[in-house]
């Protein structure tokens, strides 16, 4: 969820740690429980999406009459919040539920012309937008990633391709398309790269590629895809950033950070962080919360003084207890090192003293 303009608020903590979490956890189709501004009327509209369909875990559905509470949030008493929070979790579970459904598509988005839902609607004013996001999850190791909205054609340049031969081996098996490094001529490689170029801002401007993208997703890539896709198709209840200095009530972001900072904790003594994807190796070596270690900045000075920590920590075999690395500045020299030493290893357990 980016802001489409400057002008718009930027992110709040909560929503850095969330979408953090998504990456480093590899859950990016995950919904937390504050995503929605209007979550009864989420739960209601997909209430209806599945009310054909023989559901066990159709109870799952949290009670709208609690949900639509939330908008009265800041003014409830501790209790009552409970209670709110407690239908957002129910909630929120039957909705990353919902996004493990391949069919979502066709549930969402009825294949009739003749329909005219919100869902429909509010997909078909954000399509370009939905369509560059779909290909940037799908292909991510592919493509960099852009935050401003495609209202426009020519929206991915040049520079946005991280690989352009790889792009074009995933186009041709996802989007049928030929692959012009594979196929027969001496067409430089800048001629080529042009051509992915001019097919990738040409899939953003097709109105059913969406249907192709999800229908070609491997079954990881699916709850991402829906995250996508459900947001396309109630794009207007997103929860919108506050400012910090907009002087309203923050009892609605301190509930949202202490909801995340629970699902952080509570991975702690699981074996996988969501929709059965890799395991979570640092919840396998503690059973206790998740530790930071921050490394803040000061130039060359604080990432010496840094590095002399990170021995300290290993002679001890205290290094591998940390769960999340953040650094700042120069703090960021001997991390970004760390980081780079780490992923050359097999495990945490191997490090030296």
């Amino acid at each position: 969820m980016y802001p489409s303009t400057m002008s718009e608020a930027p992110f709040t903590l909560s929503e850095i740690l969330e979408e953090e979490f998504r990456v480093v956890h590899d859950c990016r189709g995950r919904f937390f429980e504050f995503h929605w501004n209007n979550p009864a009327h989420i739960a209601e509209r997909l209430k209806i999406i599945t009310a054909e369909q023989t559901d066990p875990i159709q109870k799952k559905t949290a009670d709208p009459v609690i949900l639509r509470k939330f908008s009265e949030f800041a003014t409830l008493e501790k209790d009552s919040r409970k209670n709110v929070e407690a239908a957002l979790r129910q909630f929120t579970e039957r909705l990353n539920d919902l996004a493990k459904d391949p069919n979502l598509n066709a549930r969402l988005l009825l294949d009739n012309s003749l329909q005219d839902t919100e869902a429909i609607r509010s997909f078909k004013k954000s399509q370009f937008d939905t369509n560059a996001r779909l290909l940037q999850c799908l292909m991510a190791d592919c493509i960099h990633p852009r935050s401003e909205p495609a209202t426009r054609t020519g929206y991915f340049m040049a520079g946005d391709l991280e690989n352009a031969e790889k792009l074009a081996a995933e186009l041709a098996r996802r989007f049928s398309i030929t692959n012009p490094f594979t196929s027969a001529g001496r067409a430089s490689e800048e001629r080529r790269k042009r051509v992915i170029l001019d097919t990738l801002n040409r899939l953003v401007t097709q109105p059913n590629m969406h249907v192709t993208a999800l229908a070609t997703a491997e079954l990881s890539e699916v709850p991402a895809a829906n995250r996508i896709l459900i947001e396309a198709c109630y794009g207007d209840y997103l929860s919108k950033s506050i400012p910090p200095d907009a002087g309203k009530d923050n009892s609605l972001e301190e509930a949202r950070l202490a909801m995340i900072y629970r699902h952080i904790h509570a991975l702690a003594g699981s074996h996988s962080a969501e929709n059965g994807g890799r395991s979570d190796q640092g919840s396998e070596r503690s059973s206790g919360p998740r530790v930071a270690l921050c490394l803040s900045g000061g130039g060359i000075r604080s990432a010496t003084y840094a590095l002399g920590i990170l021995q300290g920590l290993a002679r001890k075999g205290l290094l591998k207890e940390f769960h999340y690395l953040s650094t700042v500045s120069g703090g960021g020299y001997v991390g970004s090192w760390l980081s780079a030493w780490i992923s050359e290893r097999v495990s945490l357990r191997s490090i030296p003293s």
